[in-house]
């Protein structure tokens, strides 16, 4: 079926993913903590 065939693309795609996102997030969650007003270190 199409199940296992799109698992089979899809699962060796998913660490890069995962680390794709994880380092966008974290730039994300980084420029908001510097950016916001009143941060204090």
């Amino acid at each position: 079926g199409l199940g296992p065939l799109l698992a089979g693309v899809l699962l060796p795609l998913l660490p890069h993913w995962l680390l794709y996102g994880a380092t966008a997030l974290a730039l994300v969650l980084a420029a908001l903590a510097l950016h916001r007003p009143g941060f204090r270190r």
